[in-house]
C-alpha cells in the first residue's frame, strides 16, 4: 500500500462491501483517515459479522426460523423455480472458506472497533448483520429482470 502525497486530501472516501476483504484492516483505516481532508469523511456499507462467516448455532437457528416464516413463493429459486430454499445449513467448514475465498469476511468483526479506534464516528447504522443478508438473499432469488415472480 502506497501513501499519498499529503497534498492529496479527499472530503469523503466510500467503503461499499470491501472492508471485510482487507486482511491489514487497520494500516488500511489509517491510510484512509490520513488522506481525508480536514472535516472529510469516511462513509462506509459492510458485513460486520462473524469472521469468515462463521455463525453461531443460536444464528443459524434464528435464520431458519425467519425463512421458516416465507411463503414458498419466496423461496423459490431463479437457477430452479421447481426447487425452493427450505433451510439455511450454517456455516461452511473454515479449511473451505479458505479454499474458495480467504479473503471473505477475514476480519469482518473487527471493523466497527478499528472505525471507532481509528476515526470519530459520527454515526453507526446496523442493518441487522448477516441473519437478514441471508433472508434477503433468498427473496432476491426470487426476482428476475427487476419483476417479482
Amino acid at each position: 500500500m502506497r501513501s499519498r502525497s499529503s497534498h492529496t486530501r479527499f472530503d469523503v472516501v466510500f467503503a461499499a462491501g470491501a472492508l471485510h476483504h482487507i486482511a491489514a484492516l487497520e494500516r488500511l483505516l489509517v491510510a484512509v483517515r490520513d488522506s481525508l481532508a480536514s472535516g472529510g469523511l469516511l462513509i462506509a456499507n459492510e458485513y460486520v459479522g462473524p469472521n469468515q462467516l462463521q455463525w453461531t448455532d443460536k444464528q443459524v437457528r434464528v435464520i431458519n426460523e425467519v425463512m421458516g416464516l416465507l411463503p414458498d413463493r419466496y423461496r423459490r429459486r431463479i437457477s430452479n423455480p421447481l426447487e425452493y430454499k427450505r433451510d439455511f445449513p450454517g456455516p461452511s467448514p473454515l479449511e473451505e472458506m479458505n479454499r474458495l475465498d480467504p479473503t471473505e469476511a477475514v476480519h469482518a468483526e473487527e471493523i466497527v472497533p478499528l472505525v471507532r479506534k481509528v476515526f470519530h464516528l459520527l454515526e453507526f447504522k446496523p442493518f441487522g448483520g448477516r441473519s437478514s443478508k441471508c433472508c434477503f438473499r433468498i427473496l432476491s432469488e426470487t426476482h428476475s429482470g427487476g419483476r417479482c415472480r
